[in-house]
Order: C-alpha cells, then sequence, then structure tokens
C-alpha cells in the first residue's frame, strides 16, 4: 500500500527559462564561431509565444514527441494534446505530431539541465521556413528536486521545449482515488505546453489582472489549467472528475486571442 494515498501531497508543475549560449563578441580577433542555426529553439520559455500561437511567420508547426522506450504516453494523451493545440493556433499549414522511441538513458533523477543535454543529443526537428518546430520529452525518472511532499509532472524550460515526467505520472494515476493516467498526462501536458503559449504573463501579456501574485507565471484562478498546483487528493487543479481534463480559464483564453491565438 502507498503512503501517498494517506499524505496530502502537493505536486508542482513548474517551468525553468533558460537563456540561449551567446558567443562573446568583445574579445575581437578572428577566431569566431560559426552562429548555430538552431539558435531559435535555444531561447527562453515564452520567447516564441506569439510565433506559436499565430500564422504570421510560422503557419506550421512540428511537433517531435520522444519518449524512452516503454514510458510513452497513451494515444489519448496525444490526441488531446493535438485538439487543444488546434483550438488555440492559428495555424491554416497545420499541426504535426511525430513519436519516436529511445534506449533507457541509466541516469536518474533529472536535473533540468541534464534534460536539457538528453535533448541536445537527441532532437531533430527545429524551426524551418514556415514551421516551427517543438521538442517534447517523456522520460522514465523523476525531476532531481523531488521531495517526500513535493513531485514535479513537468517543466517547461526553453521556448520550444518541455519535459514530462512520465514515472511520476505512472505514480500517481491510475489507482483508486487517483486520476486516470490520460488526465493526468493530458493536463500536465497541456499545462507545460500553455507556458510555452506565455501562459501566464511569460511572454503573452496580460489583459486582465488574473497572474498570481505570490506563485507568478500561473493563474489566480483554481480551476483553470494554468493554477500552480496539482493535488492527488482533490482533484487535478480541483478538477470536478479524476477522469477529465482541466481547461483554460476564459481570461487565459482572451490572453492568448490577443497575442495571435484563436
Amino acid at each position: 500500500m502507498k503512503l501517498f494515498r494517506y499524505l496530502p501531497y502537493l505536486l508542482l508543475m513548474s517551468f525553468i527559462v533558460l537563456s540561449s549560449c551567446k558567443s562573446d563578441d568583445s574579445s575581437g580577433g578572428d577566431d569566431t564561431e560559426e552562429p548555430n542555426p538552431n539558435a531559435g529553439n535555444l531561447l527562453s520559455v515564452g520567447d516564441s509565444a506569439a510565433d506559436l500561437l499565430g500564422g504570421t511567420e510560422f503557419d506550421a508547426i512540428n511537433i517531435e514527441l520522444v519518449f524512452v522506450e516503454n514510458f510513452n504516453p497513451r494515444a489519448a494523451t496525444v490526441d488531446n494534446l493535438r485538439i487543444f493545440l488546434e483550438e488555440r493556433l492559428n495555424k491554416p499549414g497545420g499541426i504535426t505530431i511525430t513519436e519516436r522511441s529511445i534506449d533507457p538513458i541509466g541516469m536518474q533523477p533529472f536535473s533540468t539541465a541534464e534534460i536539457a543535454e538528453i535533448e541536445d543529443q537527441v532532437r531533430t526537428v527545429y524551426n524551418q521556413g514556415s514551421t516551427l518546430g517543438v521538442f517534447i520529452f517523456f522520460t522514465d525518472g523523476a525531476n532531481i528536486n523531488d521531495t517526500q511532499f513535493s513531485k514535479t509532472l513537468g517543466t517547461a524550460y526553453r521556448n520550444t521545449s518541455l519535459v514530462i515526467y512520465e514515472e511520476t505520472i505512472r505514480e500517481f494515476s491510475d489507482e483508486a482515488g487517483e486520476p486516470g493516467r490520460v488526465a493526468l498526462e493530458s493536463t500536465t501536458l497541456n499545462h507545460e505546453f500553455a507556458h510555452l503559449l506565455g501562459l501566464v504573463n511569460l511572454g503573452t501579456p496580460l489583459t486582465s489582472d488574473h497572474e498570481d501574485p505570490i506563485n507568478t507565471r500561473h493563474c489566480v484562478v483554481e480551476d483553470c489549467l494554468m493554477f500552480f498546483q496539482t493535488e492527488i487528493q482533490g482533484g487535478v487543479f480541483k478538477m470536478k472528475s479524476l477522469d477529465a481534463i482541466t481547461p483554460l480559464d476564459p481570461l487565459c483564453i482572451a490572453d492568448l486571442q490577443a497575442n495571435g491565438g484563436l
């Protein structure tokens, strides 16, 4: 019998903003580095919010979903992500999601810096022409900052990159009194992708005052996808059903629409 059934675990969904690496041009001389052709995908979370939402510069999105072998998301989770994006993104050229597996990595738990290093090794899809590339990684390990009472389910860590800690998702789903795995996967995945879209006040400007002043970059509305916490007891984001996927509230949707989304 698992201990978390009796304790009010607080699972935090987080995002981490990483700066892109830039060469120092102040030293002079001829020994300059070649510019990184993928620099547009190595920016901070929220920097590509308008490009992800609108259809002016990028009219299509190519999502590369990579998972460690046997830690793939449910097919319904991928379908739910597609529905979520089609409802919010203005992409007349379409949204493509391709999935592939990689061998177990053998290094866990993971820091976000280690996840970024893994991405650099396995990612193949980047911005190309009018198609914007996105990387989603489902890993077999947990986050290195997890404690007995606090678990990280997912992290958006670059402007087009996010990780889902699938091992942790499975630990807290699909048993009596727990969310269904599709619901927990989908809510986590949509939440982290919404950070890439600039929510809340993270590249997509506010159209109303709904950013949580304590838990910044999150919404004050408890029934919103962008509320800051996930609770096993009491439901995911105050979900009415353990099998429901938490939606965005109208205030967050208004922000996305004002930044080029649907």
